[in-house]
């Protein structure tokens, strides 16, 4: 199987991810997400094959997936991990969940560049009005 790693849209590094397998705890800083699972930057290798849990910790209760290693490729002390969800249920919670990621960070971003405080349905509002079909687009 090709796993096409062009087609993950990036989440915002504000928002903590944690994947746990037998032999390592990974917290992670960086997330991709396509429609069947997660791309990441960890300082610690995974085995290929390995069953992981995948922990979103911004949600409550936090979300927690099973998912297997895809891929892992090194590069200057750091690792991308392709992570696959082990069911369809899990793979359209993450997607929803990440929505939710990117209006997060819209609404931070927002209040950095204009000092005001938007509530989440605001920034829902906007953020789906200017960037839900791009968002779309990116899983089908």
């Amino acid at each position: 199987m090709t796993i096409d790693i062009r087609n993950f849209i990036r989440h915002p590094a504000s928002i903590p991810i944690r994947v746990e397998s037998r032999k390592k705890i990974c917290d992670d800083e960086t997330l991709d997400l396509s429609e069947g699972g997660v791309s990441l930057t960890s300082k610690d290798a995974l085995c290929v094959g390995e069953l992981v849990q995948v922990t979103i910790d911004f949600c409550n209760p936090p979300f927690t997936a099973e998912g297997m290693v895809r891929w892992c490729k090194g590069d200057n002390g750091l690792f991308s991990l392709g992570i696959s969800f082990q069911d369809e249920m899990a793979a359209y919670a993450v997607r929803m969940i990440e929505q939710i990621c990117h209006i997060e960070s819209y609404r931070q971003e927002q209040f950095v560049k204009t000092g005001q405080l938007m509530t989440s349905e605001q920034a829902a509002q906007e953020w789906i009005m200017s960037r839900a079909a791009a968002f779309k687009q990116a899983f089908y």
